[in-house]
């Protein structure tokens, strides 16, 4: 933790005092506890499984990212349609995998699915929580004309709320 100290307050004085530096220094900082974080699944992680850290990444900067990415961070997650589509072009590398984890509406997913085009198997999106939005996007991937296969996480609704699909055949045909 003092070596990632030091080196903020060094960028500091090197005069990085904007608001930009620091969200880098954030980053950095980030960075830091991303490998403390992989040092422990390092010593628990079982063959066959593996952990993915997701950095969320809503409202940051890209310069922020990009120091993310060069420390070794390559899944970022998006609540916003519009920042994921703005970043994935910003920071435009093909290790980097975009995780869609905010509510999306079906009327957004053509363009979600566009701004990974060609390459479907860089997005992931963790919000299905219907039959209609699993339908939109499958059919934005469709047109598209790849072999790939989104990856999807199915909301399912289990407590009585209103999001998600129910649990039953709806939800079993659904994850298909």
């Amino acid at each position: 933790m003092k070596e990632r100290e030091e080196e903020c307050s060094t960028e500091r004085v090197e005069g990085s005092t904007s608001v930009v530096g620091d969200e880098v220094c954030k980053a950095k900082g980030v960075v830091w506890e991303m490998r403390c974080v992989r040092s422990v699944l390092e010593r628990v992680e079982k063959p066959g499984r593996t952990v993915r850290l997701v950095a969320v990444s809503e409202t940051k900067p890209i310069e922020m990212l990009e120091s993310a990415y060069k420390a070794g961070c390559r899944i970022f997650g998006e609540n916003y349609m519009q920042e994921l589509v703005e970043k994935v072009e910003k920071l435009d590398k093909p290790d980097i995998q975009w995780h869609f984890i905010g509510g999306l509406k079906s009327n957004k997913c053509k363009a979600l699915v566009d701004a990974v085009a060609p390459n479907v198997d860089k997005l992931m999106v963790e919000t299905v929580a219907s039959t209609k939005l699993a339908n939109k996007l499958n059919s934005a991937v469709s047109k598209m004309e790849t072999e790939e296969r989104l990856k999807v996480f199915v909301q399912v609704n289990t407590s009585g709320s209103k999001n998600g699909v129910e649990p039953g055949d709806e939800c079993v045909d659904l994850c298909r």
